[in-house]
C-alpha cells in the first residue's frame, strides 16, 4: 500500500483545484495561507490549463487581415511546453501582434504597412485608436 502524508495530499488538492477552475483565493483560504504565494508553492499549474486559459481569453477578439476571428490552434501535444511557446507566443506591435510562428524564423516584412498585407498580422479592438490615427496619417499623404 502507498503511503502519504497530509502535507503531500494539500500539494495534491491545491493542484487539483486550480487546474479545475477553483478560484486560487478560494484554495488560499482553504489551505489557511496567508499569501498567494504560498498558495503557488503547494498549486502547480498544468500547461494544459495555461492553454485552455488562454484560448478562453482570445475567444472572439482577436481578428487576421481579412476580418476573420483569430482562434489559438490547439492540435498537438497540449502537454508540451515546447509545442506552446511555439504555436502561441505573438510579438506585440504597435498596432496588433504578429502571429509568425517562431519556426518560421524572423519576419521579413518591414514597417507598418507591411503588417497590414500580412497573413500573420492579428489585431483587436484594444487597438482601435492606433488604427484611426494610422488612418488619417495616410489621409494627409
Amino acid at each position: 500500500m502507498w503511503k502519504f502524508s497530509s502535507h503531500q495530499f494539500r500539494h495534491t488538492f491545491a493542484t487539483e483545484a486550480i487546474n479545475n477552475g477553483v478560484p486560487q483565493h478560494i484554495v488560499q483560504k482553504l489551505l489557511g495561507h496567508k499569501s498567494p504565494e504560498m498558495t503557488m508553492v503547494y498549486a502547480h499549474i498544468h500547461d494544459k490549463t495555461i492553454i485552455k486559459e488562454l484560448a478562453k481569453f482570445h475567444q472572439n477578439r482577436t481578428i487576421d487581415i481579412t476580418g476573420q476571428i483569430v482562434s489559438l490552434e490547439l492540435e498537438g501535444n497540449p502537454e508540451n511546453l515546447e509545442w506552446f511557446t511555439r504555436k502561441i507566443c505573438a510579438i506585440a506591435l504597435p498596432n496588433g501582434y504578429c502571429g509568425r510562428p517562431k519556426i518560421e524564423g524572423d519576419c521579413d516584412i518591414a514597417g507598418d504597412v507591411g503588417c497590414y498585407l500580412c497573413p500573420h498580422f492579428c489585431t483587436s479592438k484594444a487597438f482601435i485608436a492606433v488604427h484611426k490615427d494610422q488612418l488619417e496619417q495616410g489621409k494627409r499623404i
